[in-house]
């Protein structure tokens, strides 16, 4: 397969230099005094250990306990912005006004782009746009009044930010190489990164997720959709869980290809793309837990087939470029 040379320098952006993209988030902005309480009530974190600045990872659930978003928390004081994936926000505001009884918190849409700066040198870019760039996992504004998260990836030191104010054009300007959703899907697919709407569905369970680098509390009082939560995690497994593949061809399935070990098919690929660092077509998918690493399975659609390996995300550890 030949990747067009615009893409490979998009790609080569994103893990040596600073690659910039909008389009992949949406954001949700809650103020107010029970910010906090209300959130603890509402998503899977515990955001009573956080302090203001700190950014984790929260799922927003339905009351039966299946995933209605993937979330970046941005904690502030009596502020929160929620980083949900693109297609989520009205799901979000839809979940999240209902529930606000008698408490003293706004919730409101962000209607401007969630600009993301991915690569090693993102701070540089950000630092150019005026902002104070802030540790990982922490946030901040600028004296405009944009902010800047620094949320990186769940499993791999590739440093991520997210501008919410800036424009594409400045941020260009600022340094970053415009990169479009080919190169980025490579990336977040060898990253181990899943996308609500895309590797994780609205029946999708949290258990079948993971742990999502510690999004979900066990510990805490009730949340939407604790019940389940807390009925699986006694139980010990799910049937299913998210992998990565390596296919052994120079063809990339599409995504929707049945995963067969045997005459077993054992579930779905969810997200393809082809690695440069790999040298192959990867992807993720959904199997059945039974399918382990370094599985051999064949991926199979209705005009062809592949032979492949399941593997644990992520898929690649970011080392440099070869």
């Amino acid at each position: 397969m030949v990747i067009p040379a615009d893409t490979t320098g998009e790609y080569l952006a994103l893990r040596t230099d600073a690659g910039a993209l909008a389009g992949r988030f949406e954001a949700v902005w809650i103020r107010g005094a029970d910010t906090e309480p209300f959130l603890q009530a509402t998503i899977t974190q515990d955001m009573s250990g956080f302090a203001v600045g700190d950014v984790t990872r929260a799922f927003l659930l339905s009351p039966k306990g299946t995933v209605r978003a993937l979330l970046w928390v941005l904690a502030g004081a009596e502020e929160a912005v929620l980083l949900c994936d693109t297609g989520s926000q009205a799901d979000v505001l839809g979940a999240l006004i209902p529930l606000n009884v008698n408490m003293d918190v706004s919730i409101d849409a962000v209607r401007g782009p969630v600009i993301e700066v991915i690569g090693p040198a993102a701070s540089a870019v950000v630092g150019a746009l005026g902002f104070r760039v802030p540790e990982p996992r922490h946030w901040g504004f600028s004296r405009m009044g944009d902010c800047v998260g620094a949320i990186g990836h769940i499993h791999v030191d590739l440093p991520r930010f997210v501008l919410i104010g800036p424009s594409v054009d400045e941020v260009v300007a600022a340094g970053a190489v415009l990169v479009g959703e080919t190169a980025a899907d490579a990336v977040r697919i060898e990253a181990g990164e899943p996308q609500f709407g895309r590797d994780v569905m609205e029946s999708t369970l949290v258990h079948e997720v993971g742990a999502l680098d510690g999004a979900v509390s066990f510990t805490k009082g009730c949340y939407l959709g604790q019940e389940m939560v807390e009925r699986i995690d006694s139980r010990g497994r799910v049937n299913r869980r998210i992998v990565g593949v390596v296919v052994a061809a120079n063809v990339i399935p599409p995504v929707g290809s049945e995963v067969f070990q045997g005459p077993k098919m054992a579930g779905r690929v969810t997200s393809t793309a082809e690695s440069l660092e790999l040298r192959a077509p990867v992807g993720l998918a959904m199997v059945r837990r039974e399918i382990t690493s370094g599985s051999r399975v064949e991926l199979r659609w209705d005009t062809g087939s592949v032979p492949a390996t399941i593997v644990e995300l992520p898929l690649d550890t970011f080392g440099p470029v070869q």
